[in-house]
């Protein structure tokens, strides 16, 4: 880490917000992980299908309020301070971790998945005081290190909270355990998020009227104003999509290749750590110069690594290797995408642009879910559709670059 990013990471116009995303993504994926590996032997009885079903159910539940409550979510993030709405939005989560933990110790689908709609509720509602927050505490000069650090460390916690969550529930006194980490962590952020600098609201002469179909209806015509804008939001769409389309294969393409649930672990850990040192690599090469630059050339990295997995990925360190370049190669995508979408967003519809993008990433990852679960049932092998998105992701890279030069002649 170099002096200059270090100020920021410490600093109070950063630090309590990194500190409060990364223990609120942890803990989703804590109750998720500990959940599906419960389902899978335990809540479906041994039946492959019924775990198959309880999975997809769950990805369903806690997707949902994205769906539903990210256009309401982003017009209250435009209206009132948002720092006042995350201090809000991390004291709800404590809870909701204990129904979730709850829901582990009496082994109860019902209020598991009540949980998992709780938390992915949680999630929208901070998902755009986020990235709008980001732009009022840092100046133009750290907005792609700030973006750079989050992700990175919410990626970090999404691998700790899976490994953590599937590997404590089944042990003696785990769900104890989870119960115990889930909480303090939902403390700890509630704490970090009380220490948020304000955020004055952006939109102050419009009442908060959150209405939950006109405002993702307006939150996606406000993006769609801008055809670089949705550009950006359509190119990440398909990198969450593609990214989601991976994780959910994992267990499937190590079996292919001979690995075990160890195999498993090493491939999660492999994509997260990634997905982190791409997002660092973009931050730095993008410091003095227009970040969409990158995209490109990471797209067809991205591309290049996915056709070699569907090709010649016949053993687990050829997997990994194609799993590691994969990932580096996203978060130098996704990255450059995120902080130009931030720079390019009027402030007083910042919250809305974001919101639009997670409304749009939902569709994307749950649409793309839909199509490769009836590819499967035709007979298609998961490397054969991992290819094939990195064929698809071509088409991105072409896109990105007609956006790199739409706005270098803005």
């Amino acid at each position: 880490m170099d002096d200059d990013t270090r100020p920021m990471l410490l600093a109070r116009r950063f630090a309590p917000l990194f500190a409060a995303q990364f223990l609120g993504a942890f803990n989703d994926n804590l109750v998720k992980s500990a959940f599906g590996v419960l389902a899978a032997w335990r809540l479906a009885s041994g039946s492959a299908a019924e775990a198959g079903m309880l999975a997809m159910l769950a990805g369903a539940v806690f997707i949902a309020p994205f769906l539903l409550f990210s256009g309401a979510s982003g017009t209250l993030a435009d209206r009132i301070d948002k720092a006042r709405v995350a201090r809000w939005t991390k004291l709800a989560e404590i809870p909701v971790v204990a129904a979730g933990a709850a829901g582990l110790a009496l082994e109860s689908v019902a209020l598991l998945l009540a949980s998992l709609f709780l938390l992915g509720l949680h999630s929208t509602v901070f998902g755009p005081v986020k990235y709008a927050l980001l732009p009022q505490h840092l100046p133009p000069g750290e907005l792609v290190r700030g973006n750079a650090l989050v992700e990175a460390g919410t990626f970090l916690a999404i691998l700790l909270g899976t490994v953590l969550g599937s590997a404590l529930v089944l042990a003696p006194g785990g769900v104890a355990a989870i119960a115990a980490i889930g909480l303090a962590a939902a403390l700890a952020g509630a704490m970090a998020a009380w220490r948020i600098p304000p955020a004055p609201p952006s939109a102050p002469d419009a009442a908060p009227r959150p209405r939950i179909v006109a405002d993702t209806l307006g939150v996606l015509r406000i993006a769609a104003s801008d055809r670089v804008q949705l550009g950006a939001i359509l190119a990440l769409s398909w990198f969450w999509a593609f990214g989601a389309t991976i994780v959910s294969g994992l267990p499937v393409l190590a079996r292919g290749v001979g690995g075990d649930e160890t195999t498993v672990t090493a491939m999660l850990a492999t994509f997260a750590i990634g997905i982190g040192a791409g997002s660092i690599l973009a931050a730095r090469m993008a410091r003095n110069e227009e970040p969409l630059r990158l995209v490109a050339p990471a797209v067809v990295t991205m591309a290049a690594f996915a056709i070699d997995l569907w090709l010649f990925a016949d053993g687990k360190w050829r997997l990994l290797a194609d799993l590691l370049g994969l990932s580096v190669a996203g978060g130098a995508f996704s990255l450059p995408l995120y902080a130009s979408l931030q720079r390019r967003c009027a402030p007083g519809e910042r919250a809305r642009i974001i919101a639009a993008n997670n409304v749009a990433n939902a569709a994307a990852m749950a649409g793309l879910a839909l199509l490769c679960a009836a590819l499967l049932a035709r007979g298609w092998t998961m490397p054969a559709l991992v290819g094939t998105c990195g064929l698809a992701t071509l088409g991105a890279g072409a896109g990105c670059a007609w956006l790199a030069a739409k706005a270098r002649s803005r």
